[in-house]
């Protein structure tokens, strides 16, 4: 069991890419964690927000740079429902290990998505 003052504002940053490899397949499950672990605690004043960086490869792989686009790309989409899940009613659920996790909360308060050129 976590304690924390219930007072205390408690500011998350969580920073992930987005493409393979770097976060993107787990950045959803891991917000949420923590929203549950805040809800276990009954602290109710906290805000998580990300960076989500993307790369785009100036190399000739032009299947791995195929690859590392449409996973971007999925994650984006991914993290676009998570951002309005509030506005369409809908549920986040799922179970990790023995925890069961359900959330009807905004993923991040607010998110960079930052993407560059990698050489």
């Amino acid at each position: 069991m976590i304690s924390i003052a219930r007072e205390d504002h408690i500011n998350v940053l969580i920073a992930s890419g987005i493409v393979g490899g770097t976060g993107g397949g787990i950045f959803v499950d891991f917000t949420y964690m923590i929203h549950d672990l805040f809800k276990e605690c009954h602290h109710k004043n906290y805000s998580i927000c990300a960076y989500m960086f993307d790369v785009q490869s100036n190399d000739d792989q032009e299947e791995k740079n195929h690859r590392m686009k449409l996973n971007g790309q999925a994650a984006l989409k991914e993290l676009q429902h998570h951002m309005n899940i509030t506005t369409h009613d809908h549920l986040y659920q799922t179970t990790i290990g023995q925890r069961e996790i359900t959330c009807r909360k905004t993923l991040f308060e607010e998110y960079k998505h930052i993407s560059f050129l990698s050489r």
